[in-house]
């Protein structure tokens, strides 16, 4: 009587790959590779399905790539600095915003501490990588008082739908996709290119007024409709 079998055990599939005979009987299960007539297994068709169907390696591989980068460098980009500590390009101004206390040097407040506490660039770069915060890292707050730019003269332009005075040289005000020379805001743009005419669109305001709770005493009858006085000051 022939004994030799067709194929592999489930023992032997565990040993070829050096992991567990559970792992093993439980993939082939899932896999859904039935074995042959006699019990045993297709090892080349078990190894196919792992590479396809599992992440096999991806340590390994993240680790080649970090142990790629500690040894050949990120080259300098125009303009883009690289951290000190880690070796990874970074843009300063995020860094300045997380408040580093020397954004131009290092990426993160972590990376500056880390460099005080004494890590080295490839302990820095490993404890990133695992995102491991340094708990004692310092921040900065840069430019603590800072000041608005001054804003534009006024140039006070009355709008063509519903007759209101409205700043042209503040583009943000009633909103940005609108034609400054003519509307105050988008909305007034709007209802003219829907074909409402100028009395319907000054009642629609007044409904406005009247729905958010103000009175005829509250807003004058032709203010409800000024961004800004008609000498440019703030209403």
């Amino acid at each position: 009587m022939d004994k030799t079998k067709q194929g592999i055990s489930v023992r032997g599939i565990a040993r070829e790959w050096g992991i567990s005979v559970s792992y093993v009987s439980t993939f082939l299960k899932r896999a859904g590779l039935g074995p042959f007539s006699d019990g045993s297994y297709d090892l080349g068709a078990a190894t196919a399905a792992r590479t396809k169907y599992t992440r096999a390696g991806k340590g390994q591989r993240k680790f080649e790539r970090a142990q790629a980068r500690r040894e050949h460098p990120a080259k300098a980009l125009a303009g883009v600095p690289i951290c000190e500590a880690c070796g990874d390009h970074y843009i300063e101004k995020y860094s300045r915003n997380w408040g580093t206390p020397t954004p131009s040097r290092y990426c993160s407040p972590s990376c500056e501490q880390d460099v005080k506490d004494g890590f080295t660039s490839e302990q820095i770069a490993n404890r990133r990588e695992k995102g491991i915060a340094n708990k004692q890292r310092r921040y900065v707050q840069h430019n603590p008082k800072w000041t608005p730019p001054p804003k534009p003269t006024p140039i006070v332009r009355t709008c063509s739908a519903c007759g209101g005075h409205y700043d042209m040289a503040d583009p943000e005000a009633g909103g940005v996709k609108r034609d400054l020379e003519r509307f105050c805001s988008d909305h007034c743009e709007h209802m003219v290119d829907s074909g409402l005419t100028r009395e319907e669109i000054r009642r629609h305001y007044r409904r406005c007024a009247a729905e958010d709770g103000e009175t005829s005493k509250e807003v004058p009858s032709d203010g409800v409709f000024d961004w800004v006085k008609p000498d440019g000051s703030p209403k």
